[in-house]
């Protein structure tokens, strides 16, 4: 099926070309700022949209350069998909952000705060399209 093979990722999470445009259509929505947010292991339904993918908002002071998610902010938007979930699906979600400036994977800042344990895939907005790495 055109458009659903994967792209690489975490162990539970197939990055397919829908979800990959998804992300990178978003990150072209907050140019020159950087878009991020979460990864689901299973679609959420919310206003008759069904998505893996969940924007949240970039608390970064310096948001073109970095992006900075607040757990607040993850509970706040998932609280009903976390309780219909099981413990093992909430904690393979991943975080994702976008680089606006078409830098491809993490950057020096990004592996710094990687916390351990977790899936992380950084979007570059590129002229050629997304260029999609995992880390």
């Amino acid at each position: 099926m055109p458009g659903s093979h994967k792209l690489g990722g975490s162990p539970q999470i197939d990055l397919t070309l829908p979800l990959l445009d998804e992300i990178y259509q978003k990150g072209v929505e907050r140019v020159p700022a950087e878009a991020c947010g979460v990864l689901l292991v299973h679609p959420r339904f919310r206003d008759n949209l069904r998505s893996q993918v969940v924007e949240l908002p970039n608390r970064s002071m310096t948001p073109h350069d970095s992006y900075d998610l607040h757990t607040s902010d993850i509970r706040l938007e998932l609280s009903t998909w976390i309780e219909m979930h099981s413990r093992e699906e909430v904690e393979a979600m991943a975080i994702w952000h976008t680089h606006p400036a078409g830098n491809i994977g993490p950057s020096s800042r990004d592996m710094r705060s990687r916390l351990e344990g977790i899936a992380y895939l950084v979007v570059a907005i590129t002229e050629a399209g997304p260029v999609p790495t995992w880390f």
